[in-house]
């Protein structure tokens, strides 16, 4: 997944599931939850609901992404 893809899913912000290349996958209900790095080398996913765990990923690692309605 393009970093350019995640900006824009955050910008104009819907529930999302990513699914993971190692067949993981990643439920994110609020944009607060998903951060882009300024390099946009990492992308960080914060668990729910507390927020006090999080996993760094690989954006190519995000094979594609589920929006919610």
């Amino acid at each position: 997944m393009s970093i350019s893809d995640l900006k824009a899913i955050r910008s104009n912000w819907k529930p999302v599931t990513l699914y993971l290349a190692d067949g993981r996958k990643l439920r994110v209900r609020h944009q607060d939850y998903l951060l882009i790095s300024p390099t946009g080398e990492a992308v960080f996913v914060f668990s729910e609901p507390d927020g006090k765990t999080y996993e760094i990923l690989d954006h190519e690692l995000i094979v594609s992404i589920e929006r919610r309605v």
